[in-house]
Parts: C-alpha cells; structure tokens; sequence
C-alpha cells in the first residue's frame, strides 16, 4: 500500500476514518523502533476467525438477494401512490 501523499491534492490514497491509514512497512517500522507493540493476544485462533469471517460474508452476501424483492415491491407501490394523487 502506498502512503505517501497524492502530488495534485497532497492526501495520501488511504484515509480512513479521517485520518491516514498505516500501512504494513508504518506497522512495522512502529514495532521494530518500540513506537506501539504489536498485540500478541488476539483472543481467537486463526482458524475461528477465519471462520467467523466467512460466515460474516456469506450473511453479507445472502442479504440483498434475499430483500431485493420487498424493497422493489415498496418502490413500485410508492411510485404507483404518488401518480394517483
């Protein structure tokens, strides 16, 4: 990832949450030089992550297919009330 400011509007790329992202070589350079320790107790394994992440998607994924057609259903009779009054 690239971290250095856009040379036209002088922002880096990745902002997020109004401020600049870090990126790996930031993470590392932090952790190498002492600024911030990396948290080692992440509380899950890998492999429960991985599959609470998956799970999350897969709900993420499901969700527009299964409402798509209740939310046009709304749409339609919106627009049919609006041109009857």
């Amino acid at each position: 990832m690239r971290e250095i400011p856009n040379s036209t509007t002088s922002l880096s790329l990745y902002l997020a949450f109004g401020r600049p992202a870090r990126g790996p070589l930031a993470i590392l350079k932090e952790n190498w030089t002492g600024e911030e320790v990396l948290l080692l107790n992440l509380r899950k394994s890998t492999v429960t992550f991985l599959e609470e992440l998956k799970s999350n998607l897969q709900v993420a994924r499901d969700f527009p297919d299964e409402h798509w057609k209740n939310m046009l259903t709304i749409m339609i009779y919106v627009l049919l009330t609006e041109n009857v009054m």
